[in-house]
């Protein structure tokens, strides 16, 4: 399936859950790490990267935010090109975008190349495209499948009947999720969805204060979700006035 109106994590989830449910009662722990760092590592391609290498990125100056104005700079972004300073504090994050080449177009997982078919999938892979291995173990990409707090890279390993010893299988350490985002009393909100991480809204919703920041807000959809998920005491602006 290729979608334009879909994002990238219900695509993704859609392909886990085409494998899970293919696999059924076979399904290990083992493949449901390799299939998220997998999916991961797609996505990611997917974002930054497309048939000619790096994706040319233009935007405005003059039309972004005042960040100086903010105590801390939160993104739910893997990467904020405006961010030369590296000030944004990533939540999900950053990807050492400096670090891929400039005409690489398919990334792929360094932690996977010790697992035999995977390494040779990607000597396949490399006979049409300009392949760069790279370890993404940090970014945290969530299939719509899959919730946040479950995924491999968030939750770690521990032992189960259904993880087995295998070339690939290394140690992962558990993360706690938005830590950062708890240590501050208000927030202004700019370009994200409401539609997503539940567990993000109910951090949002602890906070004395917030202001959120909506595209066309007197016709947009968003508006009215803004309004039945947040209990906290809060006010909905219009993008444009930030």
């Amino acid at each position: 399936m290729n979608s334009s109106n879909r994002g990238i994590e219900t695509l993704a989830g859609t392909v886990y859950k085409y494998i899970c449910d293919k696999i059924g009662s076979k399904w290990s722990t083992n493949d449901d790490i390799r299939l998220q760092d997998l999916l991961t590592c797609i996505a990611i391609t997917t974002i930054f990267l497309d048939e000619n290498g790096k994706k040319k990125v233009n935007y405005k100056v003059d039309q972004l935010p005042d960040f100086s104005v903010y105590d801390m700079v939160f993104t739910l972004n893997y990467y904020e090109f405006w961010d030369y300073n590296h000030i944004a504090v990533p939540l999900h994050g950053r990807v050492d975008l400096d670090a891929i080449h400039e005409n690489i177009n398919v990334l792929v997982s360094s932690l996977r190349m010790s697992y035999d078919k995977y390494r040779e999938a990607v000597e396949k892979v490399a006979r049409n495209n300009k392949v760069q291995i790279v370890n993404l173990s940090d970014i945290i990409f969530a299939p719509s499948a899959v919730i946040k707090e479950h995924l491999i890279c968030v939750e770690g390993i521990y032992p189960s009947n259904r993880l087995f010893p295998a070339d690939d299988l290394y140690l992962i350490k558990k993360q706690k999720l938005y830590e950062d985002i708890k240590n501050v009393d208000e927030l202004d909100i700019f370009g994200m969805s409401p539609y997503g991480d539940d567990s993000l809204i109910h951090i949002i919703n602890t906070k004395l204060k917030v202001r959120v920041f909506i595209y066309n807000k007197d016709s947009n959809h968003e508006t009215r979700e803004w309004m039945r998920k947040l209990t906290c005491p809060y006010e909905l602006l219009d993008s444009g006035l930030i």
